[in-house]
């Protein structure tokens, strides 16, 4: 589903993507790391938020992110 209940579009199109990784560039570090890790790992705000240094996989270049969405089968 690419829309809300009420009708607004859930994902963001092209010209929006770059119009945020611009302004994370001109962040400081840890809120640019932020807004990167969060556009490219396809996480939720709160999972994002969640994450601690033990988190990242230097060796393997990867994020372990805990799945916070409860879903029914």
């Amino acid at each position: 589903m690419h829309f809300d209940k009420d009708g607004n579009r859930k994902f963001m199109v092209e010209p929006e993507w770059r119009a945020f990784f611009a302004a994370a560039d001109r962040a400081d570090p840890e809120t640019r790391a932020f807004c990167w890790t969060l556009a490219r790992t396809g996480g939720r705000l709160t999972e994002a938020r969640n994450l601690t240094a033990r988190s990242f996989d230097a060796a393997t270049c990867c994020v372990v992110i805990r799945c916070l969405k409860r879903r029914t089968v």
